[in-house]
């Protein structure tokens, strides 16, 4: 089966790094808690320089599925989207799901 990543890429408001930073934290903590690889990478040159990416590694579309259903009933995930979207700290720039390659 292949590797499924999940990429949400944002860009930080004016004066709004640190604030963006520690969202990211806390989601990556949330699906690390649910049994995900996660990390937060910064694009230093490229299509969407000075933004930062949250990228996902699921080892198979069930377990993508999976997780996307305990993220949807999980109390904290739904507490930090929802005060994410009462008081926006970054724009979402890019959303994709790629699968690994096996070759």
């Amino acid at each position: 089966m292949p590797t499924v990543l999940s990429v949400t890429t944002v860009r930080a408001h004016n004066g709004k790094a640190d604030e963006t930073v520690a969202l990211l934290s806390k989601v990556k903590k949330v699906f690390e808690r649910v049994g995900v690889k996660a990390r937060i990478v910064q694009q230093m040159y490229g299509a969407t320089p000075a933004t930062l990416s949250l990228v996902t590694e699921h080892p198979s579309w069930a377990d993508f599925g999976a997780t996307q259903d305990k993220l949807a009933s999980d109390s904290e995930m739904q507490g930090i989207l929802a005060a994410a979207r009462a008081n926006p700290v970054s724009d979402i720039v890019l959303r994709q799901i790629s699968v690994e390659m096996d070759i």
